[in-house]
């Protein structure tokens, strides 16, 4: 990391790093979506009417997703790259890019809590975690409902 700092890490080594971690951080994830994507279209796995409509758009919020922030992220590697100096560009760039792969994760965390069953499993954990933690105290949203021998009991609107 200090060759990185100082300047003294060798030119060549570095853009051969780039071009690995390009091909780790961008190319095989694009790939299998885009191959993900054609098999489920070619086979009509999924269509937008009937029960997997949910699903698939999922699916088509995670592809939309990695495009929109993979796509870019990937054009300003390859800038970065490129640019024969080292400068204000090229931090700026760099900031660029780890804002991007920062908020594809936000964005795709945000667009997965969207679909209601994976909301529910979240909610679930989040009242199961708070409830160890807590032990005597009522985790938000739920309702303490008296049992028919007198004891109170936590109900979280979910039956058994």
């Amino acid at each position: 990391l200090n060759g990185i700092t100082q300047g003294t890490l060798n030119p060549e080594t570095f853009v051969i790093f780039i071009w690995v971690w390009y091909a780790i951080a961008i190319i095989i994830p694009s790939g299998y979506l885009t191959y993900a994507a054609y098999q489920i279209w070619r086979t009509g796995m999924l269509s937008l009417t009937g029960r997997t409509r949910s699903l698939t758009i999922y699916f088509f919020r995670i592809i939309l997703v990695n495009i929109v922030f993979l796509i870019p992220y990937g054009v300003l590697l390859i800038i970065y790259i490129t640019l024969p100096h080292r400068g204000v560009w090229k931090l700026q760039i760099l900031g660029v890019m780890e804002w991007l792969i920062t908020l594809q994760g936000i964005v795709s965390a945000i667009f997965s809590f969207a679909k209601p069953g994976i909301r529910k499993s979240i909610n679930n954990i989040w009242h199961s975690v708070f409830n160890s933690i807590f032990p005597n105290t009522r985790s938000p949203n739920v309702e303490v409902v008296s049992n028919v021998d007198g004891h109170n009991s936590i109900d979280s609107g979910q039956s058994s």
